[in-house]
């Protein structure tokens, strides 16, 4: 019976893993997001943001790659443990903060009030504008 439940987990495994892989490259997103292999920049955001706020949201989505946030909840999904709004809140603001440290704290802030189709993110613009 172990044996059974370890390769039915394997298989759920390599088909997550799978579905990420396709995902890199295949799914066109109409956000920027770390795939967990490549950045993906939607081209609609060229005509949105100025050259600076556009380093700005690379810099974030660098900074979800550090942290290693895709393959964090590609291990919760792994082991059947879901992403809470908590935890995702704080990879946004670790990514945020990675930016910040690399010199892209007011273009981050500036970016988020202009992404079209979402309200902003008040509580992350606060904290990236507050700072001095």
């Amino acid at each position: 019976m172990l044996e059974i439940l370890l390769m039915a987990w394997c298989v759920w495994v390599s088909l997550n893993l799978a579905l990420i892989l396709v995902a890199s490259f295949l799914i066109k997103p109409n956000q920027p997001c770390f795939t967990g292999l490549v950045v993906i920049i939607p081209t609609w955001l060229y005509d949105v943001l100025d050259q600076a706020e556009i380093d700005a949201v690379i810099a974030h989505e660098h900074g979800h790659r550090y942290h290693g946030h895709v393959w964090e909840n590609f291990l919760r999904l792994c082991v059947f443990m879901p992403q809470t709004d908590e935890r995702r809140r704080e990879q946004e603001f670790e990514a945020d903060h990675y930016a910040e440290v690399r010199g892209h704290r007011q273009a981050l802030a500036s970016a988020l009030l202009k992404f079209p189709g979402r309200a902003p993110d008040r509580q992350r613009v606060e904290k990236l504008t507050s700072k001095t």
